[in-house]
């Protein structure tokens, strides 16, 4: 009786681990991190990243600051499973593309032609 009933409980914990293992990401919230990115002349170089994301069923909406730039410029973009894509054409001509592992984010990006690295962590 005791065997089975330590059964059925270690049946319940996977159970419900293995649930939210398979539940995929929601990437709302604030993250920050480093891009590397083709911003001036010189080359690509790693700047400071604020991305300020809500997600509907998959679908992105937010906000990107990058480096001390003042201004927050709109991002959209998409999460299908773990894989994310966004895309900020009209200030900066930045795409990210990666995957959420977790509290991070990490792949790469694309800027002025150039593609490089990205991650970003959520701080809340």
């Amino acid at each position: 009786m005791k065997r089975r009933r330590l059964c059925a409980i270690f049946l319940c914990v996977g159970l419900l681990s293995g649930c939210a293992w398979l539940t995929p990401p929601d990437v709302s919230g604030r993250w920050e991190g480093t891009a590397t990115l083709k911003m001036t002349p010189n080359g690509p170089e790693p700047y400071e990243i604020i991305l300020n994301l809500m997600e509907t069923d998959g679908v992105i909406t937010g906000t990107l600051r990058v480096g001390m730039w003042p201004l927050a410029a709109d991002v959209t973009g998409n999460r299908a499973g773990r894989h994310v894509e966004m895309a900020c054409p009209l200030l900066f001509d930045i795409a990210f593309e990666g995957d959420v592992h977790g509290r991070t984010m990490a792949g790469t990006c694309t800027c002025h032609d150039v593609t490089d690295t990205w991650e970003a962590t959520r701080v809340d």
